[in-house]
């Protein structure tokens, strides 16, 4: 009787231990690159893990055809580890500068884009993600298709007058 006991209880704990094992691997977290450059190319995704001009981790990427990059946020300053969220960044080079009304109509429309213009009149969008301890894959993959979708509509609006529509 105390053998099957001991043995019920540790058929518990290795469920146990299987479960919380397949449920950190169904999560992504800033705080490791490497695994959130993983679950990127699991969704499809180009993912080059490198790091920016500061030395934080960044992502070389693309998002329905547009180049962009995973820019990582809230990392330690001097060992650019524990990062706590990312941003999706990607530009859009026009020829002729945007009008920053219509950069501001854009970012009124799109609820969770970001629209900002650079020096040359180029709309940048940006897409914040809070990541935090984990956040399940599934939700971190419709994130980032959900972004490139947006993208994908801003550039059609951004590049209307220059394709003729």
């Amino acid at each position: 009787m105390k053998r099957t006991a001991f043995l019920s209880a540790a058929a518990a704990l290795a469920a146990l231990v299987v479960s919380a094992s397949a449920s950190a691997q169904d999560t992504v977290s800033a705080a490791d690159p490497a695994g959130l450059a993983r679950a990127m190319k699991f969704a499809g995704f180009d993912a080059e893990l490198t790091t920016d001009d500061v030395g934080d981790p960044m992502i070389r990427t693309s998002f329905d055809g547009y180049t962009g990059v995973v820019l990582f946020y809230d990392c330690d300053a001097e060992t650019h580890e524990g990062c706590a969220s990312i941003q999706l960044h990607a530009g859009l080079d026009r020829k002729q500068p945007m009008a920053a009304d219509m950069a501001l109509s854009l970012a009124r429309r799109y609820r969770f884009a970001s629209v900002h213009l650079d020096e040359e009149g180029d709309p940048w969008i940006n897409w914040d993600v809070l990541t935090g301890d984990g956040l399940p894959r599934e939700i971190f993959v419709k994130a980032l298709r959900r972004y490139a979708a947006t993208l994908d509509n801003l550039a059609d609006e951004v590049f209307a007058e220059e394709r003729g529509n």
